[in-house]
């Protein structure tokens, strides 16, 4: 898609950035989602990008205007290794993330990875082409 453009966003330690600015807002809807556990802060998700543990990601659609931002980061298992798209959200979120799927399976190839792993809520079922749903999560709070 011509109309999309995109980046990979570094963030340093301690250094105050307006990219970061820009995305927290789209990013925290994300980890303060109700209908799920809550598994950190965005302040915890932009150590998390300081450290290189995640990748931020940021895509605009240069037409409507939309944007969106998602982290990823890879897992390691016995016998896989899995890409996974954390944290996302924004603005024509729907309509962008299935580019920033794409995007998610090419990054898992050039970093050797099995497979790509997307959790969110249900509703992002609908944003998603490549529905090669191979699982079910629960979450069961103890």
């Amino acid at each position: 898609m011509d109309n999309i453009v995109y980046k990979k966003i570094n963030l340093k330690k301690n250094i105050k950035s307006i990219e970061w600015d820009h995305v927290e807002p789209m990013l925290k809807k994300g980890v303060s989602a109700k209908d799920y556990i809550q598994t950190c802060t965005v302040k915890d998700l932009r150590e998390a990008i300081e450290n290189k543990f995640y990748e931020l990601w940021f895509f605009k659609n240069t037409i409507t205007g939309g944007e969106f931002a998602m982290t990823t980061s890879v897992s390691y298992f016995p016998l896989v290794k899995m890409l996974e798209i954390n944290y996302a959200g924004g603005s024509s979120a729907k309509n962008l993330f299935q580019f920033a799927f794409d995007l998610a399976k090419k990054r898992g190839k050039e970093l050797n990875c099995n497979n790509v792993r997307a959790v969110g809520r249900p509703g992002w079922l609908r944003a998603i082409k490549d529905k090669k749903i191979t699982m079910t999560l629960w979450d069961v709070k103890l």
